[in-house]
């Protein structure tokens, strides 16, 4: 038994040295090996032994399927006056099915996967088709078959550019800005479509829908057709979840097919009853006759008819794309490993175009037949080339195939398809958490079988959109709310002036807002703000803009409401943080007294700073509380003159003591990677700083720059040692009037916290 092993294809020759026949074998198979090298070379095709006899085992039980499947849509869309030419569309949809999937196999990068028809998107284009041809009448048989083959091929070539452009330019992730629910009503709408078409066809009555109740009836005129149907999709659908393997659906297929086709050989019936009776399809079904029919209706084509069908045909193309974004998401699921979106959209869309030239209807990938190709035969893309040889095969006997293809076969896989899209949109309504989101895909699944494909669409978004807007409103636009008593303030004041600004602390209403502000959300924050405060209203409203995105109009009129109200009252509103986008349109508010401030920290300053102004009568010199103290200690205290921008203690250095402000203000900044400063506290006159350095002993973890011309009187570590000694008791005074400044600070440190983690 030598084993002929060129490069990395290992092929054994079962042969006898002594008997010249196996020389002649060898040299068959140095031609299979030549073959399959070509294969591998330019078509991409790998053969991981010892898997090719089961790849194309593989590819040949696909191309059955896809026999099948291309005759059951060949049904579905060739009805009513087209009917006779179904055959025609058999084969174009054989040969669109062959060029995707001899193209996928070439181009795409995930070895293995299998291409096809969408069931989907071709329900979308039978309801297209047959709303438009009922709308001419007058169409002939051979002008109504030739519309709706033309129509089939700008569904596959506008599906084809609509792929490509969005892999191209990686506009995927656009198209799942859909909503959820939309989608899964929109395809269970398309697998009850299925459903009804399946039964229809089985019984031989067009338009079946939930729109046309009287047509139902009518399918109880052949019971026992319909019956078969439904008791093979039954099978189909529950037989492959109990019994289901990888070989189920095309056995299932073949057993039902040779089953009446030898129960018709063999019976009484003839072939003229049998089509009579709507078992098998009347002549003619196709054949090279029909097609040259067909071609010679061109010139009677109703170019007004394919250019009204336009939008709906993008919508078909749309549908496509939405599929095909679920099966690469269900394909990454099924194998385990990221697919490239952009890339096999680019691959798919090439592989439509190309189809759509020769009639092909919309082609995605098909994840079970995927599923069983790589579980057979590993990653390949020998099968899709089969699947192509078997579909070429299938146009020159297409005819004959098709003249003894049972209807009721073709209906029942039409019903399986129908069942697993609805299926899977009733799983997703019970499992949809929110009572909406169920509401949505029932009313869409009932609006594409009522309104259409195109009105169910865009009923589908507005419905999303008005009851996002209805939620969405419900949301508190508050992140939070301060009054002045723990309003976020990095000004440190002397005790007797903070104790004023929180006597009553309501004189200051802080709203730290969030999200979008629009008619919904701003209304509620109107009238909240009017409850609040019916009594006696703040005098000065801030508003933190920091955590919005964006606002309406009517955020934009509440606002100026709000603005006149408070300068009706003598108040003032104050808007903070706002992007430049909001600055903007907020700016003309400046005429009704609105400061616009940079950050929430300014703005409270300024409101503070309004507030004391206002007070400066009733306390005096808030100063006052350091004076006894400070005239005490004036033997050891040292003055300091700084001037506007003078640092006072530098980052990293050390404080010249512990320092009193007696006029001006200083700011402590903290610079971030040696340019950016942040300003973390402002201490005005009457204040203490630089007690951590004088009791730690460290270095000074921030800059201390002078706001304005400031003067400062310290006690150097030297000095309060030299007081301990000298005078105890004031020692202790100065001690104890540092700790309580010291207690203050983290009492408001721990304010601050809670702010931040509220």
């Amino acid at each position: 038994m030598p084993c002929v092993n060129p490069g990395n294809v290992r092929l054994c020759v079962f042969a006898t040295p002594a008997v010249p026949r196996g020389r002649d074998l060898q040299r068959r198979c140095q031609l299979l090996t030549m073959i399959v090298e070509y294969l591998e070379q330019h078509w991409k095709l790998p053969l991981p032994a010892p898997r090719p006899l089961f790849a194309v085992l593989s590819g040949l039980l696909l191309g059955l399927i896809a026999l099948t499947v291309a005759a059951a849509y060949a049904s579905l869309l060739f009805q009513g006056k087209a009917a006779p030419y179904a055959g025609v569309g058999f084969s174009i949809l054989l040969v669109g099915t062959a060029i995707g999937a001899a193209l996928v196999a070439r181009l795409s990068h995930q070895a293995g996967l299998v291409t096809g028809p969408d069931e989907a998107s071709t329900i979308a284009l039978a309801s297209l088709v047959g709303s438009q041809l009922a709308a001419y009448p007058a169409l002939s048989a051979e002008a109504s078959a030739l519309t709706v083959a033309l129509m089939m091929a700008l569904s596959g070539l506008l599906s084809g550019a609509l792929f490509w452009l969005v892999g191209r330019f990686h506009l995927g992730r656009l198209v799942r800005y859909l909503p959820s629910p939309v989608v899964s009503g929109f395809l269970g709408g398309t697998g009850l479509l299925l459903l009804l078409a399946g039964l229809g066809l089985a019984a031989g009555v067009d338009g079946v829908s939930l729109a046309a109740p009287e047509r139902w009836l009518a399918l109880l005129e052949k019971p026992a057709q319909l019956a078969c149907a439904v008791l093979l999709g039954l099978w189909l659908v529950f037989g492959g979840g109990r019994f289901g393997g990888r070989f189920f659906l095309p056995l299932s297929l073949l057993l039902a097919g040779g089953v009446f086709v030898l129960g018709a050989a063999l019976g009484p019936w003839p072939l003229a009853q049998l089509q009579t009776a709507g078992w098998l399809y009347l002549p003619p079904v196709g054949g090279g006759g029909a097609s040259g029919v067909l071609l010679g209706q061109l010139a009677s084509v109703d170019w007004a008819l394919l250019s009204g069908s336009l939008p709906g045909l993008l919508l078909v193309a749309l549908i496509a794309l939405l599929v095909m974004l679920l099966q690469l998401s269900a394909l990454e699921q099924a194998l385990k490993h990221d697919v490239e979106h952009d890339l096999e959209l680019v691959a798919q869309g090439q592989a439509n175009l190309l189809g759509g030239l020769f009639g092909s209807l919309p082609m995605v990938p098909f994840i079970g037949d995927t599923r069983l190709n790589i579980e057979l035969a590993g990653p390949n893309r020998i099968a899709a080339v089969v699947v192509a040889l078997v579909c070429l095969a299938g146009v020159f006997v297409g005819d004959v195939l098709m003249a003894w293809l049972p209807v009721f076969l073709l209906s029942g896989l039409l019903l399986y398809f129908g069942a697993s899209l609805l299926g899977d949109a009733v799983s997703r309504a019970r499992a949809a958490s929110h009572g909406s989101d169920r509401a949505i895909i029932v009313t869409v699944l009932l609006a594409v079988n009522l309104l259409g494909i195109m009105e169910a669409a865009l009923l589908g978004v507005c419905v999303t959109a008005v009851l996002f807007l209805l939620d969405y409103s419900r949301l508190d636009v508050v992140r939070q709310r301060y009054n002045a008593r723990n309003a976020p303030s990095r000004i440190s004041r002397p005790h007797a002036q903070r104790a004023l600004l929180d006597d009553r602390p309501d004189w200051l209403a802080v709203y730290v807002l969030e999200g979008y502000l629009f008619f919904g959300g701003v209304q509620r924050l109107y009238d909240r703000i009017k409850a609040e405060h019916a009594a006696d209203g703040p005098q000065v409203l801030l508003f933190d803009l920091k955590h919005v995105q964006g606002m309406d109009a009517t955020a934009l009129a509440v606002f100026e409401r709000l603005a006149e109200r408070m300068q009706g009252v003598g108040g003032l509103m104050l808007v903070s943080s706002a992007r430049p986008q909001l600055e903007r349109r907020l700016r003309p508010l400046s005429e009704l007294g609105v400061v616009l401030a940079t950050d929430l920290d300014s703005a409270v300053e300024q409101a503070e700073r309004r507030m004391l102004a206002g007070m400066a009568a009733n306390y005096g010199d808030w100063a006052c509380a350091f004076a006894p103290l400070l005239a005490e200690l004036a033997p050891y205290l040292e003055t300091l003159q700084l001037r506007q921008n003078e640092a006072l203690i530098r980052q990293d250095g050390s404080a010249p003591g512990l320092c009193f402000i007696k006029e001006g203000s200083v700011s402590v900044r903290l610079f971030v990677s040696g340019q950016h400063s942040l300003r973390l506290r402002r201490f005005v006159r009457g204040t203490v700083l630089g007690e951590i350095s004088v009791y730690t002993g460290g270095s000074a973890s921030a800059t201390v720059y002078a706001d304005e011309d400031t003067q400062v009187s310290y006690l150097t570590v030297a000095a309060i040692a030299r007081l301990e000694q000298d005078n105890l008791p004031l020692a202790l005074r100065l001690h104890r009037t540092v700790a309580a400044v010291m207690a203050e600070r983290l009492q408001e440190s721990n304010r601050s916290l809670q702010q931040a983690t509220a």
